[in-house]
C-alpha cells in the first residue's frame, strides 16, 4: 500500500498528527526533518546556519526519496518540501498526499508554543506576517501537490483521522 504523505505549513502539526495517525493505522512513521537531523548529526537550524538552505533542500530531497520506498507508512514532511517540483512529482505518483491546512492564527499559536526553531521564521519579528507571506507563496504549491486538502480548523484528531482514512480508502489502497 502506498505511503501517506502529510504536507503543509511549518507548525500546522504534521509530525504530531502523523505519529498519532500512524499508530491508529498500525503504520510506520517517518519524519523527513528527523531523518535529516540524524544523518547530519545537527539540528535543522544548525544545518541552515552552517550549510544554507540549498544544502538542506538537497538533503531533504534525498531522505524523502528514500522514505517513499516504504509501504504502510505515514511520512511527515518539512513545510518547504513542495518547493522542489521533483518532490511534488514523486509524492503524487508514489503516495497519497494530504495537505493539512489550518488558520494562520492557529499555526502561529502552535509555533509560539513549540520548542523547535524554524530557520525560515524569525520568532523575534512579526510571526503572523511572516507566516502570511510564506502562505501566499506556498499555498498553490500545496494544493497542486496534494490529492486531498484537510482543513484542521475546529476539528478534533479523531475527525481529522477519519477524514484522512476515508479519503485514503477512495484510492482503494486500504481496507480497514
Amino acid at each position: 500500500m502506498k505511503a501517506i504523505v502529510l504536507i503543509g505549513m511549518s507548525g500546522v502539526g504534521k509530525t504530531v498528527k502523523g505519529k498519532k495517525l500512524a499508530k491508529k493505522l498500525n503504520f510506520d512513521f517517518v519524519d523527513t526533518d528527523e531523518l535529516i537531523i540524524e544523518k547530519n548529526k545537527m539540528s535543522i537550524e544548525d544545518i541552515f546556519i552552517r550549510f544554507g538552505e540549498e544544502y538542506f533542500r538537497k538533503e531533504e530531497k534525498e531522505v524523502f526519496k528514500r522514505a517513499l520506498t516504504k509501504k504502510n507508512c505515514v511520512i511527515s514532511t518539512g513545510g518547504g518540501i513542495i518547493l522542489d517540483k521533483d518532490n511534488i512529482t514523486l509524492m503524487r505518483s508514489e503516495a497519497v498526499v494530504f495537505f493539512l491546512y489550518d488558520t494562520l492564527d492557529n499555526i502561529c499559536n502552535n509555533l509560539k508554543n513549540s520548542h523547535i526553531k524554524r530557520p525560515l521564521l524569525n520568532t523575534k519579528g512579526d510571526l503572523f506576517s511572516q507566516l502570511s507571506n510564506m502562505s501566499i507563496l506556498r499555498e498553490k504549491l500545496y494544493i497542486n501537490a496534494c490529492h486531498f486538502k484537510i482543513d484542521l480548523t475546529n476539528k478534533n484528531d479523531e475527525t481529522i483521522f477519519n477524514e484522512i482514512i476515508d479519503n485514503y480508502k477512495t484510492f482503494n489502497l486500504l481496507d480497514i
